[in-house]
């Protein structure tokens, strides 16, 4: 993308380019030309020898075939996608989020065609002239604008891939790199936090979706940005995880640490990796500390505050593993009683007990063991291994609300630019409405 500030260029989208230009093949520029011959739009061949007149009787030729509504359309989308971007920006600068998103994905899913990879250039240019021409005085509705499109891509993820996966490729690339042409061209503190935060953001419905290397390379950006960004580096971290990258996991939630050195979650997963890569010992030392046990000399939270307790139940699962592996069954007996005196309702440390037990000699009183479980009251809460497996929404709720904030700090920017008339925000709206 080309923004002009004061007679120069200073914005370009190179990464928007850099990630179409690879699908577009010599192939595909012979298809345009054919495409350019079936509409008229090739160079005009002499003019052929008038047809001879029809006499009576004579039933005339028919008359050709109207253009098929995909050649009509291409036609009318390439003479007003700018017109209609800017209408989908003007309700977005009026807070009308619901008909902003509308008017954005109707004009999008109109140009872009999954099986036409040119369809996502010709949109890619239109949307570039309308940024090009009410940005170049001020960088920061560059965020706002940021905002629609990945409401857009939420909703297009929603919807599934069918024919929808080149209009979502797009609406990920304006957010990724309007985030990055921001930071870039605005050069302050600031405005690298507000990049590192929208890709973090960017990374958490990407992940979400299951599209877990498109979420590593958005986290991998954003701890770039910054190296503060707890939550894009514990999520690159699970990722790595999830692929058995240990190595890569360890790194990431060490970087963890270095932000917060009381991190449940990520001394958790740290632990449970150091075990897989054979780092016993180091393990073992994390997970004691996470279920009370803390080795001499490290103090309590400052704050009087306790581990989640999944975190808590799930280090005592993992310790008793270990012990049972490199001590005895007998010590791994101990972590487990210990732990039911802390979750004495949790079927899953029950059946663990009574699997080391049984595998101890302890038959009968395994056997006990298992009768309690049908004790307990319906329903297990134990959730630590799902949550383990899992992404908590609490994660990324910094980020998500930095994003939202700092683009609604600037739609009145936006709103002027683009010559919409100021709206209050909804809240405002709300406030005067009952005053």
């Amino acid at each position: 993308m080309r923004v002009r500030r004061h007679g120069r260029r200073v914005l370009r989208f190179e990464g928007a380019r850099r990630a179409l230009s690879p699908a577009l093949s010599p192939a595909l520029s012979i298809v345009a030309l054919l495409w350019a011959a079936l509409l008229g739009a090739a160079p005009a061949a002499p003019a052929a020898p008038a047809a001879p007149a029809v006499t009576a009787g004579q039933q005339s030729a028919p008359p050709p075939p109207a253009a098929s509504p995909a050649a009509q359309h291409k036609k009318v989308k390439t003479e007003r996608i700018g017109e209609l971007y800017r209408r989908a920006l003007s309700l977005w600068a009026a807070w009308e989020v619901e008909a902003a998103c509308d008017a954005l994905m109707e004009i999008e899913t109109a140009v872009v065609e999954d099986t036409d990879p040119g369809s996502v250039k010709r949109l890619l240019r239109a949307e570039e002239a309308v940024i090009h021409e009410i940005a170049g005085q001020n960088l920061e509705i560059l965020v706002p604008i940021a905002r629609m499109h990945f409401e857009s891509l939420r909703r297009y993820l929603g919807r599934g891939s069918r024919g929808y996966a080149l209009v979502q490729s797009h609406a990920r690339t304006m957010v990724h790199d309007l985030a990055l042409l921001y930071r870039e061209q605005s050069g302050s503190e600031g405005a690298t936090l507000v990049a590192s935060h929208m890709l973090t953001t960017l990374g958490e419905l990407q992940q979400r979706s299951a599209l877990h290397q498109s979420a590593a390379e958005l986290f991998t950006k954003a701890v770039a940005l910054d190296p503060r960004n707890s939550a894009a580096a514990l999520s690159l971290g699970i990722i790595y995880e999830k692929f058995e990258q240990y190595e890569g996991a360890v790194k990431a939630l060490r970087g963890v640490l270095g932000i917060d050195p009381r991190h449940p979650e990520a001394r958790l997963r740290l632990a449970i990796n150091l075990n897989r890569l054979g780092k016993t010992q180091e393990a073992h030392q994390i997970l004691r500390s996470l279920t009370g046990a803390a080795p001499e000399g490290e103090a309590p939270a400052a704050d009087g505050s306790r581990d989640p307790a999944w975190v808590t139940s799930l280090a005592f699962q993992q310790l008793a593993e270990i012990e049972e592996a490199v001590a005895s069954p007998t010590a791994a007996e101990i972590v487990l009683r210990g732990a039911l005196k802390r979750f004495p309702e949790s079927a899953r440390l029950h059946i663990q007990l009574a699997s080391v037990l049984d595998r101890s000699g302890k038959v009968h009183a395994g056997r006990r063991e298992v009768e309690r479980i049908w004790q307990l009251p319906a329903g297990d809460d134990d959730t630590s291994r799902f949550r383990y497996n899992s992404t908590s929404a609490d994660t990324f709720a910094a980020s998500r609300s930095f994003f939202d904030e700092t683009a609604k700090s600037r739609m009145q920017a936006l709103a002027a630019a683009v010559g919409a008339a100021p709206a209050a925000a909804p809240e405002a709206k709300k406030t005067e409405g009952t005053s």
